[in-house]
């Protein structure tokens, strides 16, 4: 049901609450956000490329990095109504230019830098109506990010190198629609996103060395979207 249920005494507000499917918030949506990122970085030098691969205990050469800063973008979905439950599916764009950077003096003063400067998911969404226009969901699928990394060091053998790529992963996370003003709907949501270890290698002098990344973010953003399904 979508109107204002003037007989049950909700004058002047908007119901998304219905019995069949198809009804309330099915139908196409369109809508932008913005909000906060965080982006942790975990590095691992596994040839001891800082000592000039001399040998030293693995776990010594782990190195965490964290950006954060905010994040903002577009957002498009599709959603089907039946009753008080919701499915649906949604995918998201953002830019943020995530950056971090630090210097360890202790590990022949190597610098280790990476940026996410953009990342999006595709995710499937569940949810159910937690009163005539309060939208209750959960949402977990795939997610993309573009990432950059870029280490170097100035003591024993010197050396400066980068790479860029895009990662996949996976994205959990869950939220808030709040349909007052349908077709205009407010929304809060926070997503949890992770991208499995990969595996860069370069060359320094005569030998090769690897460095891993695996890396994750946290997103918390506000959004409005507009729906283009039943008046």
């Amino acid at each position: 049901m979508i109107g204002d249920a003037a007989a049950d005494g909700y004058v002047g507000r908007t119901r998304i609450d219905g019995l069949g499917c198809g009804a309330g918030l099915s139908g196409a949506y369109l809508g932008g956000n913005v909000g906060y990122a965080s982006h942790i970085v975990h590095w691992e030098d596994r040839d001891n490329w800082w000592n000039d691969g001399a040998a030293l205990p693995r776990q010594s050469t782990a190195w965490p990095l964290q950006g954060q800063g905010a994040a903002g973008g577009l957002q498009a979905g599709y959603n089907v109504q039946c009753g008080h439950f919701l499915l649906g599916a949604e995918t998201d764009f953002q830019w943020a230019g995530l950056k971090s950077s630090k210097t360890y003096e202790l590990a022949n003063d190597t610098t280790l830098s990476a940026e996410a400067k953009w990342f999006g998911t595709i995710r499937s969404r569940v949810g159910v109506l937690a009163s005539d226009q309060v939208l209750l969901y959960l949402a977990a699928g795939a997610a993309y990010a573009d990432m950059k990394w870029a280490w170097s060091k100035t003591t024993g053998i010197p050396g400066s190198f980068s790479a860029d790529r895009m990662k996949w992963g996976y994205t959990v996370g869950g939220g808030i629609d709040i349909a007052r003003w349908y077709p205009v709907t407010l929304r809060a949501e926070v997503l949890y996103i992770e991208y499995p270890e990969n595996t860069v290698s370069f060359t320094n002098g005569s030998s090769t060395y690897r460095h891993d990344h695996d890396e994750a973010m946290w997103v918390y953003r506000v959004g409005v979207n507009y729906s283009f399904g039943q008046r």
